[in-house]
């Protein structure tokens, strides 16, 4: 499913697990980098399933693992 929203940038950022280590070079770039990527997914996801995404609150719980995006 994921793979008809992601771009091949994103196969290089993130086919592999990310690790920040202590003294990551550009860290601000990254995580600006990174969010930048989660707001463009979660548009995509909006677009492909509309009406289902929406911010989760304290009385939601967290879903099951098949459903939850982390």
């Amino acid at each position: 499913m994921l793979d008809e929203l992601v771009t091949a940038e994103w196969a290089e950022r993130y086919g592999r697990p990310v690790r920040l280590c202590s003294q990551p070079s550009h860290p601000v770039a990254r995580i600006a980098q990174v969010g930048a990527d989660a707001r463009e997914l979660l548009g995509r996801l909006h677009v492909r399933f509309p009406g289902r995404f929406r911010p989760r609150t304290e009385r939601d719980g967290r879903p099951p693992s098949r459903v939850r995006i982390e």
